[in-house]
């Protein structure tokens, strides 16, 4: 399954009344979400085909979402039972297992507040973003810049002179036009040079390194135990979100990192391998809630496994296996 290009998105919003009712409805409500928070890049409300591609991703599938979310809360009521019963069988049972519950609520809680933080940082930045492209409009219409989106690879006081009604001499002489495009075509080397790798986990003394992944041999790659279970499936690297469409059911999703926009595809794989992230990340998170084996931190991951291969993914002890 491709990703949907603008006459396939005009079609199927047209072709029934009431989902573009709905749909439209959705889009004024989180349309200023993102797959990313990287500013540069588009919104839902600029760019539809992300969400039209999850809707036809999912609903090639004959899961049921509101009977799995019921499932899932089901399941997460039942451990918390027996994790507590647990608890008040050993000595000072009963303290141990006051002090888990507040323990428990307090993070549950913080996950609360953290992903209605980013819902409101969205609301922010994707106004930034209006501000910015405006700005950057104008800027192309007077053959400062090459492109609109430019304007997102200059430092704001190179940006804001432009927009000042008097600028000094030496203001406009640091801000040479001609220099000011060299420097944005350099920024845009280094940024999509660098866009899909990732910082190192420690820097100490100026030196890079990291810890987060340890092979032992060949066909075992080690990361972080991320979600509990075993399961062997097919890997599906995505390195993009545009490649979530391509997604079969039951697959193992390998990527760099997941994203509240990413959590209605949960419902659909088999496992779940991260490059980044512990047991806290969004990814981890969502992994147990759907009770999916997920191995996070394993550096490299989208390079290591190929699509097509099959693996097998152990959450328990954080290790991912690669099939002769």
């Amino acid at each position: 399954m491709g990703s949907l290009n603008e006459l396939e998105i005009n079609e199927l919003i047209s072709s029934n009344l009431n989902f573009k009712k709905e749909f439209d409805l959705f889009i004024k409500d989180y349309g200023h979400r993102s797959n990313t928070r990287e500013i540069l890049y588009p919104r839902w409300r600029e760019d539809k085909a992300y969400v039209l591609a999850v809707i036809k991703l999912l609903s090639s599938s004959d899961l049921d979402l509101r009977k799995k979310e019921l499932e899932t809360r089901k399941n997460r009521f039942k451990t918390e039972k027996e994790v507590l019963m647990r608890i008040k069988k050993q000595n000072g049972g009963f303290f141990k297992a006051k002090l888990f519950s507040l323990v428990l609520n307090l993070a549950q809680t913080y996950l609360t507040f953290r992903e209605n933080q980013r819902f409101y940082l969205d609301h922010l930045l994707f106004r930034q973003r209006l501000i910015l492209q405006e700005m950057g409009r104008r800027l192309r219409v007077r053959e400062i810049i090459d492109e609109i989106d430019d304007v997102f690879f200059l430092y704001e006081k190179e940006l804001l002179i432009f927009f000042n009604t008097n600028p000094s001499t030496s203001e406009l002489e640091e801000n040479n036009v001609t220099k000011l495009r060299d420097n944005i075509l350099k920024r845009k080397k280094e940024f999509y040079r660098y866009k899909s790798s990732l910082p190192p986990k420690f820097l100490k003394n100026g030196i890079e390194f990291d810890d987060t992944v340890m092979e032992y041999d060949k066909n075992a790659i080690y990361g972080a135990a991320a979600s509990p279970g075993i399961f062997k499936g097919i890997a599906r690297v995505v390195e993009s979100i545009e490649e979530l469409s391509q997604l079969e059911d039951n697959e193992i999703l390998i990527t760099s990192n997941t994203d509240p926009a990413w959590t209605a595809i949960f419902s659909k794989i088999g496992g779940l391998i991260t490059e980044t992230g512990g047991i806290l990340s969004h990814g981890a998170v969502i992994s147990r809630e759907y009770r999916i084996p997920a191995v996070t931190a394993v550096k490299g991951a989208t390079k290591i496994f190929k699509t097509g291969e099959e693996l097998v993914i152990n959450g328990n002890e954080g290790v991912v296996y690669k099939k002769e």
